[in-house]
């Protein structure tokens, strides 16, 4: 049992509706008046699936951070489901590790396969502290080859901005307490609203749509999102 699952045993327990947010639980073990987390799986998918429609017989490399605390896990699961179903126009040239999960460690791990001489188009790097190595290696190797990265992070914009990365998986962070609220309010007021479970969206960014980049401090831009694609709340109790 999880802290969560005991956390949400206790409200059930005390006739206390919870709403579980970043994780999602087994409901024959725990009720939940709704649920809403980010997918890594879904992260990963989407940048595979964004080189296999944006780049030209796409040769990857996936810069992965360490194993062992099940993130690493659940991108790779998403990676290879993605490799599979675009094997037509993708091909993963090779998967590095940084296991220090450092810039300096990405630099030196793409440092290395690009000393190498081997052959691709592509980085898919997990995270934009992975990503910011793996670009300065790029970079100093003279290479034009595009990184894409992941979150939607105020740095990511700053850095495709600049030209570091080629395109960003976003997956807005305000997204989830609004969706969680949402489900508050569809509780408390005996409403249906959005689901029982719905995973964090994955909007893939790069400079054709740069302009709809929802910033994480963006409730407005976010609760639009909501409005537009889960359906509009109260923020009242009736």
């Amino acid at each position: 049992t999880t802290a969560g699952e005991t956390i949400i045993k206790m409200c059930n327990d005390a006739g206390i509706p919870i709403i579980a947010e970043n994780s999602f639980y087994d409901e024959a073990a725990c009720e939940t008046a709704g649920q809403v987390a980010c997918q890594y799986n879904d992260i990963g998918y989407a940048a595979v699936k964004w080189a296999a429609e944006n780049i030209e017989n796409a040769k990857l490399v996936y810069v992965s951070g360490y194993y062992g605390i099940g993130v690493t896990e659940i991108y790779e699961d998403g990676v290879n489901q993605a490799l599979a179903d675009f094997s037509d126009k993708v091909t993963l040239a090779s998967q590095l590790t940084d296991d220090d999960w450092t810039i300096e460690g990405a630099y030196n791990v793409m440092s290395s396969y690009i000393n190498g001489g081997y052959d691709f188009n592509i980085v898919f790097a997990q995270d934009d502290v992975v990503a910011k190595g793996a670009y300065q290696a790029i970079k100093e190797a003279g290479l034009e080859i595009g990184v894409i990265s992941t979150g939607g992070s105020e740095d990511s914009h700053i850095a495709m901005e600049n030209g570091e990365m080629i395109a960003n998986m976003t997956a807005p962070a305000d997204l989830q307490g609004l969706i969680a609220f949402g489900m508050a309010w569809a509780k408390l007021n005996g409403e249906s609203w959005g689901g029982e479970k719905i995973a964090l969206p994955v909007i893939p960014i790069d400079m054709k749509n740069f302009d709809e980049w929802l910033f994480w401090d963006d409730l407005d831009g976010g609760y639009a999102w909501v409005v537009a694609n889960i359906g509009p709340y109260v923020p009242a109790i009736d």
